[in-house]
């Protein structure tokens, strides 16, 4: 799972702070953003419990149910210095959210008859041959197939390359690096390992079979389609924020709201595994359109879903980008990256839900992931809530 949290030792130093560090006005900005049309008093009042927790600064969410639109907000701060505050259309960075977006655009290839998913990936019958790196390839290298990256099965190991996220280095840079000096630690196709390498391979297998480069191919093909023409891959520097971005924190003993960690991280080079931003808004519309419910047409045909769905039998939790926890019946995506300043889920749920949550502050200790799950289920699970009766996708013009 895409998380990286301090020490468990600095906890105990964390919890000695009581101050907020979201400053003196948040609580007026999320009372007033109480008062805005559409808001539910109910949900209002479960998010803000989970912001008070975790002192989070901004918060974005979006629910749907047998794909209507029921429910997006912003709440908090985009920014505490400038006191701007989330909107609709405030983006956020989504780390690991990225690797179903990746996942799908390689599965839109294999639908197109570009690729197959048994394909080999490296050396002389490889889709990327020999191009990467200056030695010889180890023989388990050449056998990874395209399948095995997407589910986290090509043999590299978390631990050593998670080391490279805070380079300078080109994805391309990074990859012959990685091809060069670190071995893989279990033959192909046999153990799960949650690897930010495999997605950038992914990303340039994109490249070399669309003859693209990997953002504008994912328009092309997955986002522009759905309506998500605002996503955007991530700049490294918080001089490099575009328009409508927030600003992403961590939390620090001395200084609560630390925005330097986030801005130290190489997301640029790594857009396939972690580097796209967008809306809340904007990830809904691409998760009703993978959800197999049917008022508004996917964007795979059915066996294309099903193998998107279909995990090894060593691992039933992962398969193409996406978690479950019950046999494929809901999947879900997170991010919890401490380096990234961003706790967020997107999901799918059996009984018609699908809901996206995205924050801009890795908080001081862990079960905030866990936590944000539970608000959900918390206000999906609140009988009390009236939510509106016309879908909020068409009465925004977004279909």
């Amino acid at each position: 799972m895409c998380s990286r949290f301090p020490h468990p030792l600095l906890y105990i130093v964390i919890s000695l702070a009581i101050c907020s560090g979201c400053g003196s006005g948040w609580s007026d900005v999320m009372a007033k953003q109480k008062l805005e049309p559409g808001s539910i008093p109910e949900i209002d009042s479960i998010v803000e419990k989970f912001m008070e927790k975790y002192d989070m600064p901004g918060l974005s969410l979006a629910i749907a149910r047998n794909d209507s639109l029921l429910y997006v907000k912003g709440y908090g701060y985009a920014d505490i210095s400038a006191q701007a505050e989330v909107t609709d259309s405030s983006l956020f960075r989504i780390g690991c959210l990225s690797q179903p977006i990746t996942a799908m655009a390689i599965l839109k290839m294999a639908e197109l008859g570009k690729i197959s998913l048994d394909e080999k990936v490296f050396g002389k019958e490889g889709i990327l041959g020999n191009e990467y790196g200056n030695k010889p390839y180890d023989a388990r290298v050449n056998q990874i197939t395209i399948k095995e990256l997407l589910d986290h099965y090509a043999g590299w190991e978390n631990d050593n390359n998670t080391t490279f996220v805070n380079t300078s280095f080109s994805d391309s840079q990074l990859l012959s690096l990685v091809l060069d000096s670190v071995p893989l630690q279990s033959a192909p196709g046999r153990n799960f390992n949650f690897s930010f390498l495999g997605y950038i391979v992914l990303g340039k297998i994109i490249e070399k079979v669309s003859g693209r480069p990997y953002a504008e191919y994912v328009h092309k093909e997955i986002l522009d389609p759905v309506g998500d023409a605002d996503m955007k891959i991530s700049g490294n520097r918080i001089e490099d924020r575009q328009k409508n971005e927030v600003t992403h924190y961590v939390w620090t003993f001395l200084n609560h709201n630390y925005q330097g960690e986030p801005y130290s991280q190489n997301i640029s080079e790594m857009q396939a595994a972690c580097g796209w931003m967008g809306s809340a808004e904007d990830l809904i519309r691409l998760m009703v359109r993978v959800d197999k419910f049917r008022n508004k047409p996917d964007i795979f045909n059915d066996s294309m879903m099903n193998v998107l769905l279909s995990p090894y039998d060593s691992n039933s939790h992962f398969s193409g980008g996406w978690w479950s926890n019950n046999k494929f019946n809901n999947w879900f995506a997170v991010s919890s990256f401490w380096g990234s300043g961003t706790v967020s889920e997107m999901a799918r749920a059996d009984n018609g839900y699908c809901w996206v949550m995205l924050t801009n502050k890795t908080p001081q200790h862990g079960g905030s992931d866990d936590d944000l799950d539970r608000m959900i289920w918390e206000i999906i699970g609140d009988s009390a809530i009236r939510w509106p009766k016309k879908d909020l996708f068409q009465y925004n013009g977004n279909q």
